[in-house]
Parts: C-alpha cells; sequence; structure tokens
C-alpha cells in the first residue's frame, strides 16, 4: 500500500463566529466583500466553560464548469464557493452566496444547468423547494428576510394530505430527479413539472410478506461513476434502505416497479450509500456501524463477491465515497487520510483475472493508495486527527478533489478553534 502526501491548496472553515452569524438571518448574499477575512477560515476562540457543537458538512457539489464548490451543512446552511487566485497566485474559496433556512435540511440535489445553478432542498412537512444560488436570480422576501423559492414540487400524500419527508433526492438527467420517502416510496419529477410523473412505493406483497419491511425509508438511490452524463445500456436504478435493503427499479417503462434483490438481517443503521462502477457492474454498499464496503454483482445478487477493508467502523456520522474514472473509489476515515482503492481493481469488483466460475473466492481488499491531508506550510492548518467525512472530484480538472473534515460529531470536547470545514486538495 503506497502513501501519498496531498496538498491542501484552499481551505474553509466552519467557525463558531460564522455559525452565530446565521442564527438569526434567514438569507445572506455576500458577492465580493469588503472585508478580506469573510471569505477565509476564521478561527473562533471560544470561552473554557463553553463546548461549541461542530459543524458537520452533509453534502458537496461540484458546478458542471469545476470553478465553483456548493456545501450544506447541517446548520441549515446551504454555500457556494468560487475557486480563485489571489495576488500571489495561490488559489484559495471565496465565498460568494448563502443561504440560511429556518428548518433542517433533510436532503439536497445540484442542478448543474448551465442557465442557472440551483439547489433542491427537501425539508420535513414542506414540499420540495427549488433555489437559485446566483446572486442576480436570488428573490428576498424583505418583509420577512426570507429566500423565495424558484419552483416547488409536492410531495403531499393525497390519501392523509401530509407531505412525505423527502429523505433522498438523486437528479438523474437534465429534466428529471427521484424523491425517496417512506414505505419505499420513489418518485420521479420532472425540473418544470410540480407534480410528480409516476410514483412507486412497495406493499407487503412486493416485500416477499416480511414483516415491516414495506414501511423502509428510502435512504439512498445509487450513484454512478459517470454521474447524469452516463448513458450506458442499463437503464435501471437501484435504491438501499434504513433496513439493509436494496431494491431496483426500471426507469425506461411508463409504470414503473420496484424489485427487492437484497436484504440483510444484520444489525446496524442500514445502508447510506450506494456506488455503482464505471462499467455499472458492480455495486459498492456503505452502511452505518460496519468496518468495509460490500460489493455486489448487480446482474446477479446473492452474496457479496468481495469487500474494502476500511480498517475503522463507520459509526451514526456519515462517510460517503466518491466514485470516478480516473481514481476508483475513494472514502475518508477518522485520521486524516484518504483511501483509496485503483480503477482497476473496482471495475473488476475485486475479482483476479485468474479466477473463473467456481473458483472465485470472497476477498476482503486492503486499500491501494493512502492519501494523507495536509496544509502546504505544515502548522497549525494540520487537519490530522480529524475525519474525512465526504469526497468530490472536480469534474473538469481531476487533479483537484474537495473535502469537507470535522470531528467526531458525538465527541464532546473544547474546541479552542474551528475544527471543521472544507478544503481542496490537489493528488499527484
Amino acid at each position: 500500500m503506497n502513501g501519498i502526501e496531498a496538498n491542501v491548496i484552499a481551505k474553509y472553515g466552519f467557525s463558531e463566529s460564522n455559525q452565530k452569524k446565521n442564527q438569526n438571518n434567514n438569507i445572506e448574499k455576500i458577492c465580493n466583500p469588503d472585508n478580506e477575512n469573510d471569505s477565509k477560515l476564521d478561527i473562533a476562540s471560544h470561552p473554557s466553560n463553553i463546548q461549541p457543537k461542530p459543524i458537520i458538512c452533509q453534502d458537496l457539489y461540484w458546478s458542471s464548469d469545476g470553478n465553483s464548490i456548493v456545501s450544506i451543512s447541517d446548520n441549515h446552511v446551504v454555500t457556494r464557493y468560487v475557486i480563485e487566485q489571489d495576488k500571489n497566485g495561490n488559489s484559495m474559496l471565496t465565498l460568494t452566496d448563502k443561504l440560511s433556512r429556518s428548518g433542517s435540511i433533510i436532503s439536497s440535489a445540484l442542478i448543474p444547468n448551465d442557465n442557472m445553478c440551483g439547489i433542491l432542498i427537501g425539508s420535513k412537512q414542506l414540499p420540495i423547494q427549488l433555489y437559485s444560488l446566483d446572486s442576480d436570480d436570488t428573490k428576498v422576501n424583505n418583509a420577512a428576510n426570507k429566500p423565495v423559492p424558484v419552483y416547488s414540487y409536492d410531495t403531499m400524500n393525497p390519501q392523509n394530505e401530509v407531505y412525505e419527508t423527502p429523505y433522498s433526492m438523486s437528479y438523474e438527467s437534465p429534466n428529471n430527479f427521484f424523491v425517496g420517502s417512506i414505505r419505499n416510496s420513489v418518485s420521479l419529477f420532472d425540473i418544470n413539472r410540480r407534480e410528480p410523473i409516476w410514483n412507486i412505493r412497495s406493499d407487503k406483497i412486493k416485500c416477499g410478506g416480511t414483516k415491516g419491511a414495506y414501511k423502509a425509508i428510502v435512504s439512498c438511490f445509487d450513484e454512478s461513476c459517470g454521474g447524469i452524463n452516463n448513458q450506458n445500456y442499463l437503464r435501471s436504478k437501484f435504491f438501499g434502505t434504513y433496513k439493509n435493503e436494496i431494491y431496483q427499479f426500471d426507469t425506461r417503462v411508463k409504470r414503473a416497479t420496484m424489485q427487492l434483490i437484497q436484504s440483510s438481517d444484520s444489525k446496524g443503521n442500514g445502508i447510506y450509500q450506494l456506488l455503482k462502477s464505471e462499467n455499472e457492474l458492480y455495486l459498492y454498499v456503505v452502511k452505518r456501524q460496519c468496518d468495509h464496503v460490500m460489493i455486489y454483482d448487480s446482474r446477479h445478487f446473492g452474496k457479496p463477491i468481495s469487500k474494502l477493508n476500511l480498517g475503522y467502523k463507520i459509526k451514526n456520522q456519515k462517510m460517503k465515497g466518491n466514485m470516478t474514472s480516473f481514481n476508483g473509489l475513494s472514502i475518508g476515515n477518522n485520521n486524516g487520510e484518504i483511501l483509496n482503492w485503483e480503477r482497476s481493481l473496482i471495475e473488476s469488483g475485486g475479482i483476479s483475472r485468474n479466477c473463473t466460475g467456481d473458483n472465485i473466492d470472497f476477498a476482503t481488499l486492503s486499500p491501494t493508495s493512502v492519501t494523507n491531508v495536509r496544509h502546504n506550510n505544515h502548522d497549525s492548518d494540520l487537519i490530522e486527527e480529524t475525519r474525512i467525512n465526504l469526497i468530490n472530484q472536480n469534474p473538469v480538472y481531476l487533479d483537484q478533489t474537495i473535502v469537507s473534515y470535522s470531528p467526531d460529531k458525538n465527541f464532546e470536547s473544547h474546541f479552542t478553534e474551528d475544527r471543521s470545514g472544507i478544503c481542496l486538495i490537489e493528488t499527484p
């Protein structure tokens, strides 16, 4: 296993001062800020008797041109950053747009549209709302000082007239996105249409009569290695649930149906990420309360064919991986490192070329390489001994990757400085 040094070329911290600044504001738009310190890492000092809760990044997105980043954090803030150069030629993350909500953000999806930088936001007891992150397009209700959504999408159950919580979203094409909710409910929406095109949900018969299985929450949809531009021959989608189940449905038929293809009696808090290899033949399953990533053959579900050894146990704080055609599969750990399994291994499902037929043995695969994330100056900006929660490679400049870092959100400690944020790294 090879050790690699990756330089942090730009960094933005989630400081307590920024957190307090947003608590009493529903929206904040910052364009070319006069105070240069507002767009750089803000180190906050905390009294010794105060234990601030760290801000955790929930989602990270790249724009289609690879020049800006959008983050979703658990303090209900959506933030947009632009990569710029300072007068010395060094890269920096400049905060340009910030949108703060009064309620929690359950799920989100970025719209990679050339006409607008928009974000879909899913919350409890509300329809799904589409907001523009472009400064010129944002409209604010001056009376209430609240952002006005560009459009909204109905998730109300007509039987009880209650909005169903969108626990997961997946932007599938320039015009369509999927929404997952309770009772294994999946809806397909058109970006220009308020009502869903179709909705499917499982029942006891579709779940094989398993008690309570049909009440599961759709926790995630599969993430394709090629993003929404991947037009491979397999036009089916997978989704996972918090009951450790995997379902499949066909997106090519008008009246879609779902099929339970994998279930597990193992304990845990369920599946929260499904990653498909570039050839779409293998599905990589990430679960809570687990120390490995399980690999399944998407053509013949049943027993897993192999697994990736993480070397640590994922607890309740999600550690999301990233699948690309350039780097293979990458996921962070608790020590400020990125674990990577190279593309050739990922595209084969971890199966050796010498194994055929019944000779295929279950294998536990260690990382191909480990990348240490460090700052150029090797000083107090080191983010060692902290979690790398999210990883997302730049879709245009493949040597750039954005990661989020934080301490354990369930571990109480006296933080004397900001210990969570995002950073842009350059891998060799």
